[in-house]
């Protein structure tokens, strides 16, 4: 009886399609990962693709991810049927870097996107290009299907912090959500002086434009002598009415896992006592270098990550994993 009990638990695991992890617990990473690939050499998104938004919107998801190679990044579009089969747009990139000399010139990438009244809002991250002044804000588009877009003439919408501020040398959005009657950010800053100590900030805004800072900054920091130290960053929250529920990344850089934290307000959070929640692939494995900057949602019971994994410094596609919930 039990042989056949143990039998009947490895088919089901077959046929959901995905494998569990040791190091993993809880959640179940795709047995087909990745679900999306970088393009061939003659694409935009060769080498690199990752640092993506999922939402669910008119019976499909959509994925707006950054692409590109040696940190000259856009943004790209892709939709799926089931959140597994990913075609990218024919339009790729959406949303390209901006012209010589303006504030997003490097690069854009790390999109964040939200419908609203029918149109679509991304929040995404530029850069100058000019290496001695990082210089990287947080900018702001809209577009009436996701795919055309127009940035904000007023960008950047939230700045680096002045000198000597924790947020001084960066501001990186990775996470907004819009709770009761004023939007949330939480982001990636660094102080501009220990370039692997970046930490978490969160911010507030009436309409998603003006932008307050969290006076309790930065909200999530790295435990000395824990698994997320000497960094946390990439953050991914979303709110089920009552608690805030935060996926983030730590540890050394490139060697990144998945921690998970909770926080009644957007601002305490609580680290879960079990992390990290995800881990790297086995040996040789697409992420068995690194896993980090995730998008997640809440559907029916089960939460649904999508996330950067990567075997060496230069490379990464994106992964699905889930775990069910009450």
């Amino acid at each position: 009886m039990k042989q056949l009990s143990y039998l009947l638990l490895i088919l089901i695991l077959l046929l959901s399609g995905c494998c569990k992890d040791d190091e993993n617990p809880g959640w179940v990473k795709h047995s087909g990962n990745p679900v999306m690939l970088p393009g061939t050499i003659f694409d935009w998104d060769r080498e690199f693709v990752g640092l993506g938004s999922v939402i669910y919107h008119s019976n499909k998801y959509h994925m707006w991810y950054s692409g590109g190679r040696n940190y000259s990044w856009k943004i790209g579009h892709a939709t799926s049927p089931d959140g597994i089969i990913w075609t990218k747009d024919v339009n790729n990139p959406v949303l390209d870097k901006g012209t010589t000399g303006s504030w997003d010139a490097g690069m854009a990438h790390s999109p964040i996107v939200m419908v609203v009244n029918n149109t679509f809002h991304m929040w995404y991250t530029g850069w100058k290009g000019v290496t001695v002044d990082f210089d990287i804000q947080i900018g702001h588009a809209t577009s009436p299907d996701g795919i055309t877009w127009t940035k904000d003439p007023n960008n950047p919408v939230l700045p680096t912090g002045p000198d000597g501020a924790w947020d001084h040398g960066w501001v990186v959005a990775y996470s907004i959500l819009y709770d009761s009657n004023k939007y949330h950010m939480w982001y990636g800053a660094w102080d501009g002086i220990n370039f692997t100590y970046p930490r978490i900030g969160h911010a507030t805004s009436p309409d998603g434009l003006t932008w307050t800072k969290d006076p309790a900054n930065p909200v999530l920091v790295a435990d000395a002598g824990s698994w997320d130290f000497p960094r946390v960053d990439f953050p991914s929250v979303i709110f089920d009415g009552t608690t805030y529920h935060m996926w983030y990344s730590g540890g050394s850089m490139y060697s990144w896992k998945i921690g998970y934290a909770t926080s009644a307000d957007g601002s305490s959070w609580t680290k879960y006592s079990s992390n990290p929640v995800l881990g790297t692939g086995k040996e040789g494995s697409w992420d068995s270098r690194s896993v980090a900057t995730m998008s997640v949602l809440d559907n029916s019971g089960k939460f649904m990550m999508w996330y950067w994994g990567s075997k060496t410094e230069n490379s990464a596609s994106i992964g699905y994993a889930e775990v069910s919930h009450n």
